[in-house]
């Protein structure tokens, strides 16, 4: 049977076959997933042509391959209207599986109109066959067959085209092929089945074959690669297209993504704007040359210039900033920001020169900004106006150093002031004046006090009077003064006392029409090399004034060589042994002092007991001496280090025998003095210490005095860091006695600050004391400080603690002291 059949021509037909399957696979996708309707339209009529005419050349070049007995030709007519029935089935076979509305039950009667359509193609075809007069039927059941090859290839072709139209991307191709294969299996099968089904009575020969099958062998080929070569540019365009659409598309996902960050990126630079003017200190930001990008408003405020004036300043050009207390201005400090990525903080006496013409007092802080990579892209300026608390600790300041009644100076501003003389002993030109007032007593008994205030405020004024304005006056208490004189010669300074002492003795005050004297007795000291600290120059002059009023008061009386070392050998010859002997016989006992909390807050943070360690000497009929005594001379002998050790080494064994009874909650503060602060070994043997005795170093608080933790600031502060880090508490003791701490309290890692009891003392009856008490207090809060008032004798004083809002109070009027062993014994 094959002798009647061109191989290479059903060859053909099967490629075309399967390419136009292939298109068709190709044409459906891009039908569903075209973005526009009229390019889906396009695409319709275009695949729709492209898709007909080649299962319509399929089938022409099938017919082509056959050689039948005689001549043959076709109808024009019924060839073409065979050439649209094809079409029209491809129209329908996209317009099915392109849409995405298409339900999956909707593909049969699809497939039957489909198959329906290409079987009346296919005969359409047959039937425009002209075989030169011979005679030919359909077998029928082959016929049947054949269009229901035919339905079935239909709805198979639109099941494939809706699964591969489903999927948007170009990957998996290789299964495609091979759906386009079975397809174009299917389709010639359905075709040599209809060729199969035709019956032909053959007649004599009539034409000569050789030039017929010449003719159709031509024609077949110019059809088949026609028909290849427009299914061949159907697929290139669809290639183009689908590459330009993804192009497209991706643009148009980078283009949102773009927009999206865009928009995601004005959002966080408004709420970080937003932000930054909420912000109540001044922020400004910087970028890498020093300039300045962006100012909030309370920057701008501070600053003294509006918004436009700032942007594209360079910072240290903008902002003017001076150093108070050495009167210079302070060079660029983002240098260290920029440059290599420090943090940089100014704190204390730092005066920012605004450009309206003010001057703010301001903390400073630059942080640096770092891109991915840690590079350093700019700086972040942090001003915060401490104006207003300058402002307020200058006024507490000259409250705590100044008498409310005179106006003078008061002690603790005389104790300041001798500070700056410690290291400058060795002049026979500073003098120190201690004045009492003789008779004082009669006038203010007789006449009452505030005739006693008036009498007072009067010698203050002859004081000033009769001294320069640099020498330093002040009022220690009741009718004590004292004149601190710098750079004078002896000489003169005895001009002035004699001058001073003559007017005393001539005032007179007028009560009731009685008059009454005065008279004053003065102590002079020479503060030179005689002498190795100020509390000695002190001592010396309290002691020449003592000398004078036991000599017939109304004199002056000038401290001599022997009075000093007289005093000095009898005290220390005396109390010198007894302490080394202490030290190496444990002739020391411990107290201990229990701090209460005053408000709830406290009270809720504290809920366990709070001790001072105390210390006491024991003499040899047994009592105990306070420490008043004898600390004063371990001081001057540089035994307090000594000390130091002794008392944290016993109270780490007291506590060791106790450690089950502790809860972990209790507190106990240790004093220690200012000498060794320095000395690394000595926080290092606290650290062994705390391990050797199982300590929690949360329960121990070391008390150092303000004085010592200022006048060795940086050693202070690196011993406190080294003991704060193993987890010990720092409270800054007597406080209030120097009040230039407050500029250290947020440098200093302490969590307490112990008001000085001179204060609290007088609580109830001295409003000046009360409004200091309840400054510490405040500045304390604000700081996150917890505050402890000393000396508290009685319910009045611990009442008016509670007003102005103090944590904890320590005293008499709260627990009297008591042996530590014995104390702790019972409580445990």
């Amino acid at each position: 049977m094959f002798d009647r059949w061109n191989l290479w021509l059903i060859a053909l037909s099967y490629v075309v076959a399967t390419l136009a399957s292939f298109t068709a696979l190709e044409l459906t996708r891009q039908v569903r997933h075209a973005a526009v309707a009229i390019m889906r339209r396009i695409w319709l009529c275009c695949g729709s042509c492209a898709m007909g005419l080649g299962i319509w050349s399929m089938h022409f070049v099938g017919m082509l391959a056959w050689k039948p007995a005689d001549a043959m030709s076709y109808q024009a007519g019924l060839t073409l209207i065979s050439l649209l029935l094809a079409i029209a089935s491809s129209a329908l076979a996209l317009r099915l599986a392109g849409d995405s509305r298409t339900r999956s039950w909707m593909l049969l009667p699809g497939g039957l109109v489909m198959g329906a359509g290409i079987a009346l193609m296919h005969y359409t075809g047959m039937a425009a066959m002209d075989m030169g007069g011979m005679d030919w039927a359909y077998d029928v059941p082959i016929f049947i067959l054949s269009i229901l090859i035919a339905i079935v290839a239909a709805t198979a072709a639109l099941w494939l085209f809706r699964v591969h139209s489903e999927r948007a991307t170009q990957s998996q191709w290789h299964y495609r092929l091979l759906s386009a294969a079975v397809m174009g299996f299917a389709v010639c099968g359905m075709h040599y089945t209809g060729m199969a089904a035709m019956q032909m009575e053959a007649h004599p020969f009539i034409v000569e074959q050789a030039a017929a099958d010449s003719d159709t062998l031509w024609l077949a080929v110019s059809i088949g690669t026609a028909t290849l070569m427009i299914l061949g540019f159907t697929l290139v365009q669809l290639l183009a297209d689908g590459k330009l659409s993804a192009q497209i598309k991706m643009g148009r996902e980078l283009q949102q993504l773009l927009d999206s960050t865009h928009r995601t990126l004005d959002l966080e630079r408004l709420q970080g704007r937003v932000m930054l003017n909420a912000i109540d200190d001044g922020v400004l930001t910087i970028d890498q040359h020093g300039v300045v990008q962006h100012a909030n408003p309370t920057a701008l405020t501070l600053i003294g210039v509006s918004e436009e004036r700032a942007i594209g300043q360079p910072f240290g050009r903008l902002c003017r900033l001076r150093h108070e207390s050495e009167d210079r201005a302070i060079p660029d400090p983002l240098s260290p920001v920029l440059d290599h990525g420090k943090v940089v903080h100014l704190y204390s006496q730092i005066q920012l020169e605004s450009w309206d013409q003010h001057q703010h007092y301001i903390d400073l802080k630059a942080s640096p900004l770092r891109a991915a990579h840690a590079e350093v892209i700019g700086a972040v300026v942090i001003l915060r106006d401490i104006s207003f608390r300058r402002e307020m600790m200058d006024q507490l300041e000259h409250q705590a150093m100044h008498d409310s009644l005179t106006g003078l100076r008061n002690r603790r501003a005389l104790d300041q002031e001798m500070l700056r003389y410690r290291h400058r002993l060795d002049s026979d030109n500073d003098f120190l004046l201690f004045l009492d007032l003789d008779h004082f007593k009669v006038i203010n008994d007789s006449c009452g006090h505030s005739a006693g205030d008036e009498v007072l405020c009067d010698f203050a004024r002859l004081l000033l009077s009769h001294f320069e304005a640099k020498d330093f006056v002040a009022r220690l208490g009741g009718d004590e003064f004292a004149v601190l004189i710098n750079g004078r010669l002896i000489e003169a300074v005895l001009g002035n006392v004699e001058r001073l002492r003559h007017a005393v003795t001539a005032y007179t005050y007028e009560h009731k029409g009685r008059r009454y004297g005065l008279g004053v007795s003065i102590g002079l000291v020479a503060m030179n090399r005689r002498f190795r600290t100020t509390e000695e120059v002190m001592i010396a002059a309290d002691r020449a004034c003592y000398s004078a009023k036991c000599a017939g008061r109304n004199r002056l009386k000038v401290y001599e060589e022997g009075d000093r070392q007289a005093l000095q050998r009898e005290h220390e010859a005396l109390w010198m042994p007894r302490l080394k002997e202490a030290l190496r016989n444990d002739r020391f006992v411990l107290y201990a002092q229990r701090i209460d909390p005053v408000t709830a807050d406290a009270t809720q943070e504290q809920p366990h007991q709070y001790h001072e360690i105390l210390l006491r000497y024991v003499d040899d009929q047994g009592h105990h001496v306070p420490p008043g005594v004898f600390l004063p001379v371990a001081e001057r002998g540089d035994l307090m280090p000594e000390i130091d050790r002794w008392v944290i080494h016993h109270t780490f064994i007291l506590l060791s025998k106790r450690l089950e009874a502790l809860s972990g909650q209790e507190r106990f503060a240790i004093n220690l003095s200012g000498q060794r602060l320095g000395d690394d070994s000595f926080a290092a043997w606290i650290i062994e210490q705390l391990s050797l005795f199982s300590i929690p170093p949360s329960i121990i608080c070391f008390e150092i005095t303000e004085t010592a933790a200022i006048s060795g600031f940086d050693s202070a502060r690196r011993f406190m860091e080294t003991l704060s880090h193993h987890g010990c508490d720092f409270a800054l003791d007597d406080f209030g006695s120097g009040m230039s701490s407050f500029a250290y309290l947020a440098a200093l890692p302490i969590k307490q600050i112990k008001i000085d009891g001179s204060f609290v003392r007088e609580l109830v009856d001295n409003d000046v004391n009360r409004a200091i008490v309840s400054s510490i207090s405040g500045i304390g809060r604000s700081l996150g400080l917890k505050t402890i008032a000393e000396f508290v004798e009685d319910d009045q004083i611990l009442a008016g603690l509670r007003e102005l809002g103090v944590d904890f109070a320590q005293g008499y009027g709260i627990d009297r002291p008591s042996e530590a062993s014995y104390r702790f014994g019972e409580s445990s």
